[in-house]
């Protein structure tokens, strides 16, 4: 029997989590026997996409900047004739719009159409769309079903993207972590985020800030991952609170589990996010985490158990936390050993390609290439 057919789309595809989380499933599903094909806007991720190995289709007139009705009718025709060609099994899309121009085509060629919600503020518009909805988290599902969204229509499936590079597989690897970052001086706290202005930059600065006006006994140093247009900005607060020997900016990286691994700790103060996968990296490295107490997180962070949620405004309390990591080596193995086992089995790649197959039914059909 031929290996079942999805088309995954999305209007652009960044160096960004829906982009990432895109790549991270194909790659997942692909490994369990499905093929998988993209049609996008375009964007960063798209050599990436192709290196890969993916068939990948730009599709411009599903790009933001290009939205309009008849852009989204030439897409809608363009999807139609990929759809009748390949003849998908499933049709996922990671955007609402991109799921709506694709929908008569798949349609056409008897494919189910699926888009993931990560949360963008317009849940209120899905009540009307005539797909099934992915959540990437129990909040999201909240946000969609207090817009009268009916529960039957939306699946939980955690952006569960975690790959061997962040995995701790079994004690001995948790203990020889352990023992390097056990070496490792001052307590250091490293943010992966870019900076967009909501991931909490300035928040940390201000209870690092606070950490030294306490007087708390061990040296903290803080080291932020990531690029953006509000980099400059924290640079110039960092100097302006004279916290410079503390602070180290990073830049962007494609190896944050190193980064990880050279920390003791982890700490993201966001505005919001509907999960958190930064923070899911983190803990399956056996990181504990300090993050705001909003959206997802709480479904990512236990607070007490793998880490501390905070109120983000709250500088003061934020410093304590971190004073409550820094000064515990013990702690913070505890908090690293919960949320290692825990994201292992809860966030890791190959969860969500089973939750994603049984979704999209392939379940019998997989196991019958698999016997043969």
């Amino acid at each position: 029997m031929a290996r079942p057919r999805v088309l995954f789309l999305r209007s652009d595809v960044k160096l960004a989590g829906p982009g990432l989380l895109m790549l991270s499933s194909a790659l997942a599903l692909r490994d369990a026997g499905v093929e998988v094909t993209f049609a996008t806007g375009g964007g960063e991720l798209a050599g990436r996409i192709e290196q890969d190995g993916f068939n990948h289709l730009v599709v411009p007139e599903l790009r933001l900047e290009n939205r309009s009705a008849v852009s989204t009718a030439k897409a809608a025709l363009k999807l139609a004739g990929l759809c009748l060609k390949r003849r998908f099994d499933a049709v996922h899309a990671f955007n609402a719009h991109a799921a709506l121009a694709a929908f008569a085509g798949a349609r056409l060629s008897g494919a189910r159409v699926f888009d993931t919600v990560l949360g963008n503020g317009k849940e209120g518009l899905l009540r009307w769309m005539p797909f099934h909805l992915i959540a990437v988290s129990g909040s999201v599902k909240n946000a969609l079903t207090n817009f009268g969204i009916p529960e039957k229509k939306i699946r939980i499936i955690y952006n569960a993207t975690l790959d061997d590079r962040f995995l701790i597989h079994d004690e001995a690897e948790l203990r020889q972590l352990a023992s390097h970052r056990a070496s490792l001086r001052p307590i250091t706290f490293v943010s992966v985020a870019m900076f967009t202005g909501q991931k909490g930059h300035r928040q940390i600065v201000d209870a690092a800030e606070r950490y030294n006006q306490a007087g708390y006994p061990e040296k903290i140093r803080i080291k932020f991952i990531g690029a953006g247009p509000e980099m400059e900005a924290i640079q110039a607060l960092v100097r302006g609170k004279a916290l410079n020997a503390q602070f180290e900016f990073a830049g962007s990286s494609s190896e944050v589990h190193k980064h990880l691994n050279d920390a003791h700790a982890f700490i993201h103060l966001a505005e919001m996010e509907t999960f958190g996968i930064a923070l899911a990296e983190a803990g399956a490295r056996g990181l504990p985490c300090i993050a705001s107490n909003v959206g997802g997180i709480p479904e990512v962070v236990i607070d007490g158990i793998t880490g501390f949620l905070v109120d983000r405004d709250a500088a003061a309390d934020v410093a304590q936390r971190m004073a409550d990591l820094a000064s515990s080596e013990a702690l913070r193995l505890k908090f690293g050993a919960a949320g290692a086992t825990r994201c292992k089995a809860m966030f890791a790649r190959e969860s969500m390609a089973r939750d994603l197959i049984e979704l999209y039914g392939f379940s019998s059909r997989l196991g019958e290439n698999n016997e043969g």
